[in-house]
């Protein structure tokens, strides 16, 4: 092959290079340009989709059962229990950390059991306010719940228990127990509910630090009505109207 060849083909293949890079930039561009524009779907099914900020923190989850996001507190990430796994939206704060979400619950196909919710969480703390429907075999109650946590962090809370927990029965553990009561209320107490009890009463509860309800007011369904002032033991011991 004679050098006026050579140099053809040389220049030849130089010129369709040009053209494929050409080619190919003017697609690149197209899709990042697409990817920058705001999009508009008449139906889109997914498995999950992360809204994020622009240094890339999740704010929120969108998921189904199995793509449930982790749990993340403290910047702590560790996975989801299965039996807290639920399709539905998954908050989280400006430092990534979980706080509240929708979530829905119940198969008919596998008996009357079924919870949905819709939580909030303290800061660095566990939810605080809730409205929930639940359904079991026991019944089913409706209503709005608010409850009081440990003003320390979730994780440090857990830390002590399980610190309490690992210490075997006997006085050692009555005095730890006794002393994680004072500090941290347990995990927090029920503190407000107002909705519809298992027996179909229209009630709100407002009970202490430590959960036990001290006030009921009542509208049972048949319509009478009464306010309940409750001991320790949640026994009444007021009631208005008083017995007839």
């Amino acid at each position: 092959m004679d050098n006026a060849r050579i140099r053809f083909w040389q220049g030849f293949s130089l010129a369709l290079a040009l053209v494929l890079l050409a080619i190919a930039s003017d697609s690149l561009y197209s899709v990042l340009a697409q990817s920058s524009q705001k999009q508009r779907f008449t139906e889109l099914d997914v498995e999950r989709i992360n809204i994020i900020e622009a240094n890339g923190t999740v704010k929120l989850v969108l998921a189904n059962r199995e793509r449930a996001p982790d749990q993340v507190s403290e910047g702590q990430s560790r996975p989801r229990a299965a039996d807290n796994k639920s399709p539905g939206i998954t908050f989280f704060d400006d430092a990534g950390d979980e706080a509240g979400g929708l979530k829905i619950r119940g198969d008919r196909r596998t008996g009357p059991s079924a919870r949905r919710h819709l939580l909030f969480d303290q800061h660095r703390g566990d939810q605080v306010l809730g409205l929930i429907s639940d359904e079991s075999e026991a019944g089913k109650t409706a209503g709005l719940t608010v409850w009081d946590r440990p003003d320390m962090p979730l994780p440090e809370v857990v830390q002590r228990y399980e610190k309490v927990m690992a210490v075997p029965p006997g006085p050692e553990r009555d005095k730890l127990v006794a002393e994680f009561e004072a500090c941290c209320r347990g995990f927090g107490a029920t503190r407000l509910f107002v909705g519809k009890s298992r027996n179909r009463d229209a009630t709100l509860g407002l009970s202490d630090a430590r959960g036990r309800e001290r006030l009921r007011l009542v509208v049972t369904a048949n319509g009478d009505a009464r306010i309940e002032f409750l001991d320790e033991q949640g026994r009444p011991i007021f009631t208005m109207p008083g017995q007839k």
